[in-house]
């Protein structure tokens, strides 16, 4: 069963639909995944056509979008609603230090929302 009513997005143009179609099947593997993940998983035309759709996902309410800030180790230690509540230090749980936060340490998470599940 599809998490996404695909009916209420029907606006969307014919390629925008199957690229719909291929984020309902990579949500219904997963929970979550990180913009780059999608590009490889659900290929879409570009960048740019991704991030309208999966805009509109989340002004609909079937995805949140958390901002990772992940350790120089790896994996995640911190995650922000928005980009304005990111600090500019944050402590890395994992090395046990506190470390400046760049550009390059955030990554974008497209969450399924609980209540499309």
């Amino acid at each position: 069963m599809s998490w996404l009513n695909l009916h209420e997005l029907e606006s969307e143009g014919s390629h925008e639909r199957e690229l719909l179609q291929r984020l309902d099947a990579a949500f219904e593997r997963g929970t979550e995944y990180p913009f780059d993940h999608l590009m490889d998983l659900v290929k879409p035309k570009s960048e740019d056509e991704l991030f309208r759709v999966l805009g509109t996902l989340v002004t609909k309410g079937y995805l949140h979008l958390i901002y990772r800030v992940e350790s120089e180790t790896g994996g995640g230690i911190g995650d922000f609603a928005s980009p304005s509540e990111i600090p500019k230090e944050i402590h890395d749980w994992r090395t046990d230090r506190i470390i400046p936060i760049y550009d390059g340490d955030v990554e974008m998470i497209y969450e399924r929302e609980p209540a499309h599940t």
